[in-house]
């Protein structure tokens, strides 16, 4: 969007990590969508660092944030939140990132403060070792999304 600033942060020991390239960068370009078009068009702050044996992908935007009654709901399809109205999109594009980070054994951790801004985690398990995904259309919806999604507060 016109104004909006974009800025990341890569650690460069990261090089013991391998994950399925073409996914995750599905899973970037969703959360950088999302912030992009509910962020309000201040900064979007992208971060892949280490932490501990851990990788951690962050994404951070300073939009309106998204209402705890809505927050366990955000991964599931076609589920669309009370600030995305006007936006488009069909609801589809955080239940796909969560079925690519669950088969890369993933944890899905969210903050996000109503008026300040939301910022969603990916915690990769320590040495991951995933081979290339086979191609898949499926997505399992009858999950339950508590297991690999943690909610916190800001």
């Amino acid at each position: 969007q016109r104004g909006q600033q974009l800025s990341s942060s890569i650690a460069p020991e990261l090089h013991g990590l391998v994950l399925d390239p073409a996914r995750l960068k599905q899973v970037l370009l969703n959360y950088l969508s999302n912030a992009i078009k509910f962020g309000g068009g201040g900064e979007v702050r992208v971060e892949l660092r280490r932490d501990g044996g851990r990788a951690l992908l962050t994404v951070r935007d300073h939009g309106p944030g998204v209402p705890d009654a809505e927050l366990d709901k955000l991964f599931r399809p076609f589920f669309r939140g009370s600030n995305a109205a006007r936006a488009d999109g069909q609801g589809l594009g955080l239940a796909i990132v969560k079925h690519i980070l669950t088969r890369h054994r993933a944890r899905l951790l969210i903050r996000s403060e109503l008026g300040k801004g939301s910022t969603f985690t990916v915690r990769f398990q320590p040495n991951d070792r995933i081979m290339p995904s086979r191609p898949s259309s499926s997505i399992d919806t009858q999950s339950d999304s508590s297991d690999r999604l943690e909610r916190r507060k800001a």
